[in-house]
């Protein structure tokens, strides 16, 4: 054992003084840059002398060129061997002082901020139109009817979106005013039959609860045509007219547009 070791010596400090070039064993974890920094050599230089060697993919076993610098002593590499040296401890550094804590801020009086005024929203004005109308003037859908319920009033907790005017079945339901029908339908829970035109000014009238329809969707009416009469059909106790106005899609009550009697 002691021989072998002195021949691999002896071979080695040989090879250093002959100015030849050392390899080295690749171990588990070796990269060139650490072999440069192991024997003092560039990685440029250890690449040059291993054309043929892939330094992303080094092969456990593989014999890496090192090459023997001018300035080199035997020294530098005589004391070397295939393994990896042994990892540096790592120095304990000395404890540092401890910091004194900063002094406790003095508490400064709390100061209320001023608080900002409220502003209170503003109601939006109320519909005062009365048929804005110049252009579009109502009529009354059903003549001589009575008002049974007005607008806003509950049955079993359900308000109402326009008036019911009553009158006998059969009696002629008219458009209020020109315009186009979008819907004619019994489709609507609770409405049975139901006629909505659409009039100028975003203005729409419904007229439900109707014995049956007398026209369809897509017809212009006049003002005081017969589009529908008065019925008993979905949630009405006794003939009438459920007759509704609305500005888009918000109901308004249909008296204030509606000629006083």
């Amino acid at each position: 054992m002691n021989r072998t070791l002195s021949l691999g010596i002896a071979v080695l400090l040989w090879l250093a003084l002959s100015g030849c070039a050392y390899y080295h064993v690749i171990q588990p974890g070796d990269t060139l840059y650490g072999l440069s920094k192991e024997y003092g050599v560039s990685v440029q230089e250890i690449q040059r002398n291993n054309p043929g060697v892939d330094p992303y993919n080094l092969e456990i076993g593989q014999q890496v060129k090192i090459p023997r610098l001018p300035n080199q002593k035997v020294a530098d590499y005589a004391g070397r061997t295939d393994t990896k040296p042994a990892a540096k401890k790592p120095e304990k550094k000395a404890a540092e002082p401890k910091k004194n804590p900063p002094p406790e801020a003095t508490p400064q009086p709390k100061v209320d901020k001023p608080k900002k005024e409220e502003i209170q929203p503003k109601e939006p004005p109320r519909s005062t139109a009365t048929v804005n109308t110049e252009k579009l003037q109502f009529i009354w859908p059903v003549q001589g009817g009575q008002v049974l319920e007005r607008f806003g009033e509950t049955t079993d907790d359900v308000a109402s979106h326009g008036v019911e005017i009553g009158a006998p079945e059969g009696t002629a339901i008219v458009a209020v005013a020109d315009g186009k029908v979008i819907l004619s339908s019994d489709e609507f829970k609770g409405y049975g039959n139901m006629v909505v035109v659409r009039h100028e000014n975003n203005f729409f009238s419904i007229y439900a609860c109707n014995k049956k329809n007398l026209v369809k969707k897509g017809d212009t009416v006049r003002q005081g045509q017969k589009i529908a009469e008065v019925g008993q059909t979905g949630r009405a106790a006794q003939p009438l007219v459920q007759f509704q106005v609305r500005i888009g899609s918000k109901a308004v009550d249909p008296l204030k547009y509606l000629p006083k009697r």
